[in-house]
């Protein structure tokens, strides 16, 4: 009466062995998939942080929004629509060619004209519609409160333009536009350094632009 019991756990063990060395001769080896992602922002990249100085964007303990010249370049950055293009945090609220300037607001909160723009660090008055931007190395938008960082400022946070620095090998640029309207531009880049031991730098930038806007 004992034995049955025995027989047939033992022959249930002996289907699932089976089960399962079915299951790993059926096993199919997938080939490997390779991904490969970018980012706008390099890990090596830089932003001033105020009090903190010139750190890394991975150091900062803020959210920081780097965009350097060659993005300047590519986007064909002309007004500050088409400079945050790529940041959804970042809006505009009036057009480039309004009568009081662009009205920015970062994260829904909006920008003052005295305390949220800088320059290097130093703070401008920035009620014109936007700034040529050939003459900036790179544009930094610190996301948040900056009041430990800049003193008082608007909870949305700063926007710092970084000018271009001089080179240590020559440069020499040349480059010519064409807009809607007949406006046409003009810009040459000079960089490089001179004097005993290459002490003395120097980094010039013209920049023209001249024609008809869509309020005329």
């Amino acid at each position: 009466m004992k034995i049955a019991p025995v027989v047939a756990v033992a022959a249930a063990s002996l289907t699932l062995f089976a089960a399962d060395n079915t299951t790993a001769s059926n096993t199919v080896t997938l080939d490997t998939i390779q991904t490969q992602g970018h980012s706008d922002l390099p890990r090596d990249y830089s932003a001033t942080t105020g009090v903190l100085g010139s750190k890394s964007v991975l150091d900062t303990p803020f959210s920081v929004y780097v965009i350097d010249s060659n993005a300047i370049a590519d986007r064909q950055a002309n007004t500050m629509e088409t400079l945050f293009l790529r940041d959804a945090s970042v809006n505009m609220n009036t057009g480039a060619y309004s009568s009081f300037g662009n009205t920015v607001s970062v994260r829904g909160l909006m920008l003052d004209y005295s305390n949220s723009y800088k320059i290097n660090g130093l703070p401008i008055n920035n009620f014109n519609s936007a700034l040529p931007y050939e003459v900036f190395e790179q544009v930094e938008v610190l996301k948040g409160l900056s009041g430990f960082m800049y003193g008082f400022g608007t909870p949305g946070g700063i926007i710092n333009y970084v000018t271009k620095k001089p080179t240590d090998a020559p440069l020499f640029s040349v480059s010519a536009g064409y807009r809607s309207d007949s406006i046409f531009t003009e810009a040459i880049d000079l960089g490089g350094r001179l004097g005993e031991g290459k002490r003395f730098g120097y980094r010039v930038n013209v920049v023209n632009e001249k024609g008809d806007t869509v309020n005329s």
